[in-house]
């Protein structure tokens, strides 16, 4: 009972999934989709399913002018709302324009100036509380790219992943391969990785570097911390990022990125080319010393070319310095909860469970709430680092076990948690 009105809606806090979901589609039922429609202008057949279960135009000649249409979302609940979708941009540079729109409004475009493959997000947090959303995915083109889309969703996003700060940063001003501080290993059949110039490197400005598509089998590795010389002792939750170009993705064998020599990452034929931002979760090697190599193995493949490498750890939280308090647990009453110590003007958030005190993996780290975990609206703290939230008690809820727990999502600090049962 408590559960279910304690809030007026019930969703999921620190959990990895989102809190609420209005729209979800991975298209495994074909293209269009139940409930979806197309708009084409005659010159081709329009969006396919490509084969693999997404939703895709091909490079077709004529002009085409073709929409795919999705089915209403209802967002009477939603106080965040996200548009997200997995996007691949084949033939970027020939893009004339893919776009996105949300009851006739468009909120997304690329062109052949910013034509990326990767994860987009939208923010639709105009549309909170419509009660009718639709989505239309318009392309538009004469033999121009080719266009996929896949596992569109619309929800309220989880809370945000916690600060992480720099550990290891890498751009390859310096023109040198393999820059100061890494190592390479070759096999010997081809140069191996070499400096792509800044005239050539179109991931970003500057310098990057790359292994090209050389005959002859390939297995060779830019590495950075050779032999675990980065110290990442005291650290947690370590992940690194980088920017990429893969030309001549479908003849891909194996690109990877490893750590102390297990492999956290890969792209192989089925990958998404282009130039895309990846990361690779590192966190299995967490307090340890530690390498991250960049393995190409092909044999005239695919050409692969690296940018800002960046080694990341994120600040670990679990109790430091916030106090949390709750008064007026009384079947009945005004329950107040109070997160002390905040930063000031941070985004405090509160949750409880009446289901255990866990622990719950989260993105905020392991919460002392089990599942289902259900979530107050955020609290902005004052100048004092003090915030306050209020809810409605049940009257029928006397004697049921609640656990609760905050975070100050300005550092991705939790609090301490509570044990309480309703008086």
């Amino acid at each position: 009972m408590l559960r279910n009105s304690f809030i007026a809606a019930a969703v999921v806090l620190f959990a990895g999934t989102s809190q609420a979901q209005y729209m979800a589609e991975d298209f495994s039922s074909g293209v269009p989709p139940t409930g979806w429609s197309e708009g084409n202008n005659g010159n081709s057949v329009g969006w396919e399913d490509d084969g693999s279960a997404q939703a895709w135009h091909a490079d077709y000649t004529g002009y085409n002018l073709n929409s795919l249409d999705s089915s209403a979302a209802d967002l009477t609940g939603s106080a965040n709302a996200e548009l997200r979708w997995a996007n691949s941009n084949v033939y970027p540079t020939w893009t004339l324009m893919n776009s996105v729109s949300v009851n006739g409004t468009v909120v997304w475009a690329q062109d052949a100036s910013n034509g990326a493959s990767g994860p987009q997000a939208v923010d639709l947090t105009a549309y909170d509380g419509n009660s009718s959303v639709s989505l239309s995915f318009l392309y538009e083109g004469d033999y121009a790219n080719a266009w996929s889309v896949d596992d569109v969703v619309i929800d309220d996003p989880a809370p945000p992943p916690p600060p992480s700060r720099s550990i290891m940063f890498e751009d390859f001003e310096s023109g040198v391969c393999p820059p100061a501080g890494w190592g390479e290993n070759n096999n010997g059949n081809s140069d191996g990785w070499e400096v792509l110039d800044a005239a050539n490197n179109h991931i970003g400005t500057g310098s990057a570097v790359w292994h090209d598509d050389y005959t002859g089998y390939n297995l060779n590795s830019v590495i950075a911390g050779p032999g675990q010389t980065i110290d990442a002792t005291n650290e947690s939750g370590l992940h690194v990022n980088w920017d990429q170009d893969n030309h001549y993705p479908s003849w891909t064998l194996r690109n990877s990125v490893l750590c102390n020599g297990v492999e956290a990452w890969f792209q192989d034929g089925a990958g998404v080319g282009s130039v895309a931002s990846h990361t690779a979760d590192l966190s299995a090697h967490d307090g340890t010393m530690i390498e991250v190599e960049f393995l190409y193995e092909g044999d005239y493949c695919n050409e692969w070319m690296i940018d800002s490498v960046d080694l990341r750890a994120n600040d670990g939280g679990g109790g430091g310095g916030l106090s949390l308090s709750a008064s007026g647990l009384v079947a009945g009453g005004t329950a107040t909860l109070t997160l002390d110590n905040a930063g000031p003007g941070a985004a405090c958030l509160f949750a409880w469970s009446s289901a255990g005190g866990g622990p719950t993996a989260s993105v905020l780290g392991d919460v002392d709430l089990s599942q289902p975990i259900r979530r107050l609206p955020v609290a902005t703290a004052d100048s004092a680092g003090s915030a306050s939230v209020s809810a409605a008690v049940p009257a029928g809820a006397a004697g049921v076990s609640i656990w609760i727990q905050a975070a100050d999502l300005s550092t991705g600090e939790l609090s301490p948690s509570l044990a309480e049962i309703v008086g």
